[in-house]
């Protein structure tokens, strides 16, 4: 695409209208409104360095054990320096090794990249030359387990690895020793296939995927492993916080009997389950601000959501708007009135707004049931401790929504839901959304529309070709921590 500059230079020496090159935009854009990243950040006060992947132990102990392999395989040709690209090749090939193994003895598997590898998965496939490469290429960054986006993070995060001296070079911790070597047990004889042992081609047949599958099953993990997880989870290996974080889980489930995320996660906000420990009262507070601002961001994405759909057919001004979103919730004089906040925001239910909000917003969505939702979202996030300590004012912290809301205590609810849809919903949307644009055009980056409401002189109006998706909530790290904590044995 050419650059603006480029474009005035071209309009000077035109003699007329002409057809302009294609632009290549697509929709999409899963944070309408920019506020996630303060989730993220609460997040890390509690559950640092854990994902929404990385869920099972099995994975880990094979990226680790593939890096083994690999440096193993250099030691015994003698190569005393080599590239990082030869390395990765033979772990590339054992992660797609294990996949495939899985796949074969199992009806479904919980793993990156199943579905892509399992149109490939031929009654032997050899790993070399072109093909292989393009699969390399493709899984790298997307599907591969050791992508970022998976598995790759937790690898160092649970100290199965670390970084070597050269760029992307990946070492063994010394920590995950044992674990590895009762892979090693595991696999017997058949960890000298040259599929483990060699650079360079190699070919493996189906029949030696579905043995070996069995022998590394991802659902019989090790004692060993456990021990490795139970230790660096949330253990004395793990940072801090994280033990903080993993102790106010495990309460929460030994309390209650639940191992159900929704039953776990409200159990998580009870202050007086805590009482007596300072600690615990502590990382219940982080809990529930972790809550509180999943609450708070979902809320609004759905108000955004609705007002799409409010607009989808013809636009409509923002006082009309308001006055049918009051449709669907109590009428009441005042703002202070019709916000109803409860007696101990310590004690308010932060859980069961967000439940509602998802079940409504994972169905067919009918619009006319939203704003009751949505109204008892604001209501709950309102009355609550604003804890989020975010100081980026373009990210709408929950404090400062609270200040704003306050203004507005003695005047009639319309006038509060005018700011909160122009200001609150819209307006950070379309500030968020052109900011990013620009950005991603200063760095080259994919051209994305993000854009999907805009107001102008006949209303607010949705824009032609936007993505109207319902809004999901940023999922909290909670679902990795109970499933590895199951699979460690330590529940």
């Amino acid at each position: 695409m050419k650059t603006v500059q480029e474009i005035i230079d071209d309009s000077a020496l035109a003699n007329g209208p002409r057809v302009s090159e294609l632009v290549r935009i697509r929709p999409g854009g899963v944070d309408p409104l920019g506020l996630r990243q303060i989730n993220f950040n609460l997040m890390d006060q509690l559950l640092p360095q854990l994902n929404n992947v990385a869920r099972h132990i099995r994975p880990l102990t094979v990226m680790a054990w593939a890096w083994r392999c690999a440096w193993r395989a250099a030691e015994a040709i003698g190569l005393e320096e080599v590239p990082v690209s030869t390395l990765r090749e033979m772990v590339d090939r054992i992660e797609v090794i294990f996949v495939w193994s899985q796949l074969l003895i199992h009806e479904s598997v919980d793993l990156p990249g199943s579905a892509y590898l399992k149109a490939r998965l031929d009654s032997s496939y050899t790993f070399a030359g072109e093909r292989w490469m393009q699969m390399q290429k493709e899984r790298r960054y997307s599907t591969a387990l050791s992508a970022a986006v998976n598995y790759g993070p937790s690898l160092f995060n649970l100290c199965f690895a670390r970084r070597g001296v050269q760029r992307d070079e990946v070492r063994v911790h010394s920590l995950a020793d044992a674990a590895l070597d009762s892979l090693d047990s595991l696999l017997g004889k058949h960890r000298n296939h040259s599929a483990f042992t060699k650079f360079g081609a190699v070919t493996v047949t189906q029949a030696e995927l579905k043995l070996w599958g069995g022998l590394w099953d991802i659902e019989k993990i090790t004692d060993a492993e456990c021990e490795h997880i139970a230790a660096t989870l949330g253990g004395k290996d793990a940072p801090l916080k994280r033990q903080h974080g993993i102790q106010l889980v495990k309460t929460a489930i030994k309390r209650t009997a639940e191992r159900s995320d929704s039953a776990v996660r409200t159990a998580m906000c009870d202050y007086s389950a805590a009482q007596g420990d300072a600690q615990l009262l502590e990382s219940v507070a982080v809990w529930r601000g972790i809550q509180v601002r999943q609450l708070f961001r979902l809320t609004l994405e759905a108000l955004l959501y609705w007002a799409t759909v409010e607009v989808s057919d013809r636009p409509s001004s923002v006082e009309q708007m308001a006055l049918r979103f009051l449709e669907g919730t109590p009428h009441k004089s005042t703002v202070a009135t019709w916000l109803t906040p409860p007696a101990d925001p310590d004690a308010v239910d932060i859980v069961g707004p967000i439940v509602e909000l998802e079940k409504l917003l994972r169905g067919r969505v009918n619009a006319d049931s939203l704003p009751g939702a949505i109204y008892r979202g604001l209501c709950t996030v309102l009355a609550c401790n604003a804890i989020d300590g975010s100081e980026r004012q373009d990210r709408l912290p929950l404090a400062r929504a609270q200040n704003e809301a306050k203004f507005f205590h003695d005047k009639p609810p319309a006038q509060f839901m005018e700011y909160v849809l122009s200001a609150w919903a819209i307006g950070q949307h379309v500030y968020w959304s052109v900011g990013r644009g620009i950005g991603d055009a200063r760095r080259g980056a994919d051209r994305i529309l993000r854009l999907k409401i805009v107001p102008d002189e006949a209303g607010v109006r949705i824009v032609p070709g936007a993505n109207n998706s319902a809004p999901r909530t940023t999922p909290d790290r909670l679902s990795t921590a109970i499933t590895l904590l199951l699979e460690a044995g330590e529940l």
